[in-house]
């Protein structure tokens, strides 16, 4: 991530309620924050996304600079490099983008979830084309997911429990799980993409390990920890076969065998009081673990050993957190008003 002296961003030191939602960065591990706001314009006069709320946060896997902001509201904002600014995807427009997914073999292919339906670009979001919608108008897709083995694979989850799977980048989809929950997130093994945990709302995970075609109810696996079933965030480790965080609405859990057994991590607020919106841990280092509340930054270099907590820059709550993949220095943040903030986390609503 590239944000030099040249580029235009402030530090925001007074009160912006109006003004300071949107995308913040810091390069210091959360030390300090910038919101970077700027969308470009044709007119010259600068356009911004400081006052929009985010649903949805994505980094392309082949190039941390690319950047997607998925809105609550005014659809879908990219950049190639944060410190020329926003700009917002052609005839996804005042629409909620609930999830977003680059193509790992090519960073020109994002796949995007908006109401019922599942968009696909193929041209870096300038054209889009509607390749899967769901007869119930009210059913959100909630989750979309490409395998970074084999790109040809997409899964998407929807707010009834569904999991469907494509095998020919969203031409033709299939049903392979009904879980009966709302699905919150998809998420590979690093080491093995056949291997897939799906979060779910009231159900807790469920594990396939061939790529979709059986799934594994794993509920039963975290039955000691009392609300840990609703998953609000699910972080597998590259570096470490086996290894997921989950943030749950007990608090922070640890799994080392793919959610056969979960051990907890120690915050500083009580579980029932910490109130995780979304978790993050440095792909490089899985000692270094960061959350975010809607009002404090929490993060702990010891693998939870111990915590350190700073008041978010903004008066919103903090919704979606990244590291940056290639300069884990940097990590990424965006805000939601509180009243749209539920006990569902940052996949809530």
């Amino acid at each position: 991530m590239t944000m030099g002296a040249g580029c235009s961003i402030s530090f925001k030191n007074n009160d912006t309620s109006a003004i300071d939602g949107g995308f913040w960065a810091s390069l210091d591990k959360g030390v300090t924050w910038r919101q970077v706001s700027a969308v470009p314009t044709v007119s010259g006069v600068p356009g911004s996304i400081a006052s929009y709320d985010d649903y949805s946060f994505a980094i392309d896997p082949q190039d941390s600079n690319a950047l997607y902001f998925g809105s609550l509201s005014k659809g879908l904002y990219y950049t190639y490099d944060v410190g020329a600014g926003w700009f917002q995807a052609a005839s996804l427009q005042e629409v909620k983008i609930n999830s977003i997914a680059v193509s790992p073999d090519d960073k020109c292919l994002i796949y995007v979830t908006a109401g019922n339906k599942v968009y696909r670009s193929s041209d870096c979001s300038r054209t889009w084309q509607q390749i899967y919608f769901d007869n119930e108008t009210s059913t959100q897709i909630k989750s979309v997911a490409v395998d970074q083995y084999d790109a040809k694979w997409i899964y998407i989850g929807n707010s009834r429990g569904d999991i469907m799977r494509s095998t020919d980048r969203g031409d033709h989809w299939v049903t392979v799980l009904r879980s009966g929950s709302s699905i919150n997130q998809i998420v590979f093994s690093p080491k093995d993409s056949r291997v897939i945990l799906i979060t779910t709302v009231s159900e807790g995970i469920y594990r396939s390990t061939d790529s979709g075609d059986n799934w594994k109810l794993l509920k039963d696996k975290m039955t000691e920890f009392k609300n840990s079933f609703n998953i609000v965030s699910l972080v597998a480790s590259p570096e470490n076969d086996g290894l997921f965080f989950a943030a749950t609405t007990y608090g922070l859990l640890k799994s080392n065998d793919k959610g056969d057994s979960w051990t907890r991590i120690n915050l500083i607020t009580p579980e029932k009081e910490a109130s995780i919106n979304s978790l993050a841990v440095n792909p490089k280092n899985q000692k270094e673990i960061y959350y975010v509340t809607n009002t404090t930054f929490y993060s702990s270099f010891d693998g939870g050993a111990s915590w350190r907590t700073k008041k978010l820059p903004s008066t919103r709550a903090g919704w979606r957190l990244m590291v940056d993949p290639d300069e884990t220095n940097a990590i990424f943040m965006t805000m939601k008003k509180y009243q749209n903030s539920t006990s569902n986390g940052m996949f809530g609503i």
